[in-house]
């Protein structure tokens, strides 16, 4: 079993900024959706607006058109997640959940 990992910092320099585009997906999902998958199937921790953070980011760079990469990899980046694919799940989740 995987450990918890905890981000930080709530003021993520992900340098995205833009319109959030709400394309069709699953009509219940949202914030407590995102927060559930990314807590209880990752095992990612972290305070709620920091991790809505986050997946809002992820949302934004999408509508811009921003790379998949380039958005996980500024996540990882930018906070203290262990590995690369905590960051990967932050925005595959966010995608189900948000976006």
């Amino acid at each position: 079993m995987r450990r918890n990992k905890l981000i930080a910092g709530a003021a993520i320099g992900l340098m995205l900024a833009g319109v959030s585009l709400a394309d069709a997906g699953v009509a219940s999902a949202g914030p407590p959706d995102f927060l559930y998958d990314v807590r209880n199937n990752g095992r990612i921790a972290g305070p709620d607006g920091q991790l809505l953070a986050l997946g809002r980011q992820v949302c934004i760079a999408r509508a811009q058109g921003v790379p998949a990469a380039q958005t996980v990899n500024a996540i990882y980046s930018n906070t203290q997640l262990n590995s690369w694919g905590d960051a990967q799940f932050i925005y595959d989740s966010a995608l189900l959940f948000l976006c």
